[in-house]
């Protein structure tokens, strides 16, 4: 493929299209050349922008399988929470402070603090945010009234 786009759509669609290279126009033509009969050997080509722009989009590929492996598991581990952590960790996901939680469920700032902490340690999360974006992403907030 021999064009001026560098977009990564581009280069996703264009390689997906069997594209075996990618090159940008600003090539000066001894290298056009030089790359084509290379192309035509069987040898893959890109310029370092294109090649930065890949790896980036397979960086981004393996941080989403890594999340949605990580979901699968804090998932599976939701089994082991009660219902009202499960409660808590919804309000969580929706966005609730600590004291919006603890007037929301009639309960005392301390006991939401606790029980934050335990579903952080079953799900194996780091911070209250990691749990808000896995409660909000798979579906465990709940819709207010």
């Amino acid at each position: 493929m021999l064009t001026t786009f560098d977009d990564k759509e581009y280069i996703v669609r264009s390689l997906r299209s069997g594209a075996v290279g990618y090159l940008l126009k600003d090539l000066p033509s001894e290298d056009l050349v030089r790359a084509i009969k290379q192309v035509v050997k069987g040898v893959f080509l890109a310029n370092g922008e294109v090649m930065n722009k890949l790896l980036g989009s397979l960086q981004s590929l393996q941080d989403t399988e890594k999340e949605l492996s990580s979901d699968a598991t804090a998932l599976e581990q939701c089994n082991f929470l009660t219902e009202r952590e499960r409660h808590v960790l919804a309000l969580v996901g929706e966005g609730l402070t600590n004291s919006e939680i603890a007037e929301t469920l009639s309960l005392s700032e301390g006991t939401v603090k606790n029980y934050i902490s335990n579903i952080l340690t079953t799900l194996g999360f780091r911070d209250r945010i990691q749990a808000a974006l896995f409660a909000a992403r798979n579906g465990l907030t709940r819709e207010r009234k």
